[in-house]
């Protein structure tokens, strides 16, 4: 199942807090996503966090939702991964 995302700018599909700043970013939660397609035509989103000493790249994922469920394990954790 494809989602659709607002061209309005002020959500996109029914993620949460999700932003769309232009046709290829998008923005949550001080990350930003970076929607861009490969070669073969398949789409891949690159996780960036923005601070005052730069921008961290944070990771690739092929999916919007798996981008975002790594953004806000990053908010709960402060770490990619759960402490067990």
């Amino acid at each position: 199942m494809k989602k659709r995302y607002s061209q309005h700018g002020s959500h996109a599909g029914n993620i949460t807090g999700l932003v769309k700043v232009n046709n290829h970013h998008y923005s949550r939660d001080g990350f930003t996503i970076r929607v861009s397609k490969r070669a073969n035509g398949e789409k891949v989103y690159y996780l960036y966090r923005h601070h005052e000493n730069g921008v961290n790249y944070l990771g690739m994922d092929f999916s919007m939702s798996d981008v975002i469920a790594t953004a806000i394990r990053i908010l709960n954790n402060g770490r990619f991964t759960t402490a067990r």
